[in-house]
């Protein structure tokens, strides 16, 4: 997931990019699974204090500021 999005850093990557990215087997996954592997990166991002910001696009996906 982190791969997908910080290849195309300021850019928005559409939520199936992510998802293909993460189960490339085209696997069903829910919105709510996307939404807890985002919200651990974050921590993991902000546990390192670290000046990037993992950031949703509501309705579009997620970017990297």
């Amino acid at each position: 997931m982190l791969a997908a999005i910080t290849s195309r850093p300021g850019e928005v990557v559409r939520r199936q990019v992510v998802v293909a990215a993460a189960w490339p087997d085209g696997a069903r996954v829910s919105e709510n699974t996307v939404d807890s592997y985002i919200r651990r990166i974050r921590a993991k991002l902000k546990e390192l204090d670290s000046p990037v910001t993992l950031r949703t696009v509501r309705g579009v996906g997620f970017t990297l500021r």
